[in-house]
This record gives C-alpha cells, sequence and structure tokens, in this order.
C-alpha cells in the first residue's frame, strides 16, 4: 500500500513505496528452510523421554524375571509334595493290599486266658434238672 506524505504543495507529493519502509527482520517460515531449534528441541525431548521410558522398561523386565523365577520354584515344590503325597499314597496301598492278602493264609491262635468272656478253668456242663428223665427202679 502506498501512502502519502502530506505536503505543503501539490508538485512535490513523494510517494512511499513498501520497499522503503523499515521493516523488523523476520525469519523466512517456509517448508525447508528457517529456523528448526524448536524442532530439533522438542525431538531431543522426545528422545530424552524414550530412552527414560526404555530405562523403566528394562528395569520392570528384571524385575519381571525375578518374579518369574521364584513362582517357577513355588510351582516346582509344589509338584514334588504333590508326587512325593501319591508315591506315599501308593505305597501305603500297596501295604494294605499285601496285608490284606496275608491275612487270609494266617492265622492267630489266642490262648484261653486272654479270650474275652472265659476263665482260666474251663467251666464244667451244667444239665437243667426238669430236662433230665427219671430213672428206672
Amino acid at each position: 500500500m502506498a501512502t502519502k506524505k502530506p505536503t505543503s504543495s501539490p508538485q512535490q507529493a513523494q510517494v512511499v513505496t513498501p520497499e522503503s519502509v523499515d521493516r523488523p527482520s523476520t525469519p523466512n517460515m517456509s517448508y525447508g528452510s528457517g529456523d528448526h531449534s524448536f524442532t530439533l528441541q522438542a525431538i531431543m525431548e522426545l528422545q530424552k523421554s524414550v530412552g527414560e521410558m526404555n530405562a523403566n522398561l528394562q528395569a520392570m523386565k528384571s524385575s519381571l524375571d525375578g518374579v518369574k523365577a521364584k513362582v517357577d520354584d513355588l510351582v516346582g515344590w509344589k509338584h514334588k509334595i504333590l508326587g512325593g503325597a501319591a508315591a506315599i499314597a501308593a505305597v501305603i496301598a500297596v501295604l494294605a493290599f499285601i496285608l490284606g492278602k496275608a491275612s487270609e493264609y494266617l492265622t492267630f491262635k489266642q490262648s484261653a486266658q486272654l479270650a474275652i468272656g472265659t476263665s482260666a478253668v474251663p467251666a464244667q456242663p451244667t444239665v437243667d434238672s426238669s430236662l433230665v428223665l427219671p430213672k428206672k427202679p
């Protein structure tokens, strides 16, 4: 836009063009040129954040590996205990079967004194007098 300075006479009018006006220097913001310090700073901050995230992920991975090792140890102990219990149950079952079959072939004699409800002296048979037949004369 051209502006005119007011002059005292119309013959001495001076035209001011936009090129002759003092302007502050502004960076050229066109694509592919100009000041990229903000973009570079943003990329550096992103790289720093990604590095921190990678460090945190590595720390989590190492702690997770420790937890996995502990869980694997517990599972191993569980399997050992269950296997031992199954082996003991199998041994008891086999022993019970053997003792059950052996009891069919073995007889144990009890002494008369140890028998329940008997005395050391053998009892004499008793005869009911009402059942005795009368004697003949």
